[in-house]
């Protein structure tokens, strides 16, 4: 990883210290009856491109890793088993069924919203 940045620190450097297309004494523009008009300001697109290209790349190398923090995972009913009785419903005895566990003390308990009508009792 420390070859990497020193690769990118190298690389901005020679980019930096590059001289522009037009510094070379030549003007490189074009003429119009003895004045030379220069186009500042193309050319050096592609040198910023990948200098900001290599400083992203830098900052993405020296940034921690994020945590992501996972939920816990639900809670296994392992003392749980299939249960079935009776009640009434609209004054007509019907049979039920659904999940029934044990809590901590022993005492079985019908799980909330397991319960599911099975028939009519005659």
């Amino acid at each position: 990883m420390k070859k990497a940045i020193a690769a990118c620190v190298a690389v901005m450097t020679v980019l930096a210290s590059a001289a522009p297309a037009w510094a070379d004494g030549y003007g490189h523009g074009h003429r119009h009856g003895g004045w030379t008009y220069r186009h500042h300001g193309h050319g050096d697109g592609a040198a910023l491109f990948a200098g900001g290209l290599l400083l992203g790349a830098l900052v993405g190398l020296a940034a921690q890793p994020r945590v992501v923090y996972a939920a816990p995972p639900a809670p296994v009913a392992t003392n749980c088993r299939p249960i079935t009785g009776t009640g009434y419903v609209n004054g007509r005895l019907a049979r039920f069924a659904g999940t029934g566990c044990y809590d901590a003390y022993g005492n079985l308990y019908a799980v909330p919203g397991s319960a599911r009508f099975l028939h009519y009792v005659q």
